[in-house]
C-alpha cells in the first residue's frame, strides 16, 4: 500500500506519531463492521500496519527486515509467551493446526491466576493484526479464554466491531484456501491480502455474470454450480498469478 493511501484511509496526515495512528485506527475500527464490510476492515488494517511500519522506517535496510516481536523473547514471562504465540502464526503450517494451539496455549503461564488475564487481552491485541487462520484455530482460543461469552467485559477495553469480529470469526468457517498457500514465505499474510483483494474483485464479476445468465437461461447448471466451479478454478489461478509475480 502506498504511504499516502495508508494516511488516506486512516484520515490523518502523514506522521511518526504513533498514538495519533493508534487514535485513528481505533476510531475509524468501530465505524466499520467487518461481518458486513471485511474488504473494509482489512484496508483499515493494512492501512494501520503501513502507517505504524512508516513510522519506524529509517535508512538502514537490515532494521527495516528487523521482526519487531523479536525483543519480547528478552522480556518478561508474558512477554516471551507471546512470543511462542507470534512463533506459531509466523509458521502457515502451524497456524492452521488446531492441535498446534492446543499445545502452546497449555503452557503452566496460562494457567497463572496473575497472567491469564494479562495474556488473554494481549492475544486478542496480536490476532486484531493476525488473523488468518481456520475456524478450528479461534475455537481453540476461544475454549481457552471464553471471548465470546466475555463479549460485555470485554468490550469495556476493545471496539465492539472488532468483538463481533472475533465472534464471527469463532462460528464461521474460513473462505481462505489455506491448502494452496502452504509453501508461502514469511509474508504469508501480504500473500493472502494480495489473493483476497483480487478475489473479493472477481466475486463481484462473477456474481454480475451469474445473474445475466440465469436471466438469459443460456446454462444447463443451475448459478451455483457455476458460481463454485468458476471460484475453483478461480482460486488455484489467483494463486498461481500472485506466486510468479
Amino acid at each position: 500500500m502506498e504511504k499516502g493511501l495508508a494516511y488516506s484511509i486512516l484520515e490523518i496526515n502523514e506522521t511518526k506519531d504513533e498514538d495519533e495512528i493508534k487514535a485513528a485506527y481505533r476510531r475509524l475500527l468501530s465505524t466499520v463492521n467487518p461481518e458486513e464490510d471485511q474488504a473494509g476492515f482489512m484496508r483499515l488494517r493494512e492501512a494501520y500496519e503501513e502507517a505504524v511500519r512508516l513510522c519506524s522506517e529509517d535508512d538502514d535496510k537490515e532494521d527495516d527486515t528487523k521482526d519487531p516481536y523479536e525483543e519480547l523473547k528478552d522480556g518478561s514471562e508474558v512477554d516471551r509467551f507471546i512470543y511462542k504465540i507470534h512463533l506459531l502464526y509466523s509458521d502457515l503450517k502451524r497456524r492452521t493446526d488446531p492441535a498446534s494451539w492446543e499445545e502452546v496455549l497449555s503452557d503452566d503461564i496460562t494457567e497463572s491466576i496473575d497472567n491469564e488475564m494479562e495474556i488473554s487481552d494481549r492475544i486478542l491485541i496480536y490476532i486484531s493484526n493476525h488473523h488468518y487462520m481456520p475456524k478450528e484455530c479461534w475455537q481453540v482460543l476461544d475454549r481457552k479464554f471464553d471471548y465470546s461469552e466475555r463479549t460485555e467485559e470485554l468490550s469495556e477495553k476493545f471496539p465492539p466491531d472488532f468483538l463481533s469480529y472475533v465472534n464471527y470469526k469463532i462460528n464461521n468457517d474460513e473462505f481462505i484456501r489455506f491448502d494452496l498457500i502452504d509453501n508461502a514465505d514469511e509474508n504469508t499474510d501480504e500473500f493472502i491480502d494480495s489473493y483476497l483483494s483480487a478475489k473479493f474483485g472477481i466475486d463481484t464479476y462473477i456474481n454480475e455474470g451469474l445473474q445475466r445468465m440465469a436471466h438469459d437461461k443460456i446454462t444447463d447448471h443451475t448459478p451455483d454450480d457455476e458460481e463454485e466451479k468458476s471460484r475453483k478454478e478461480f482460486d488455484q489461478k489467483t494463486i498461481d498469478e500472485i506466486r510468479s509475480n
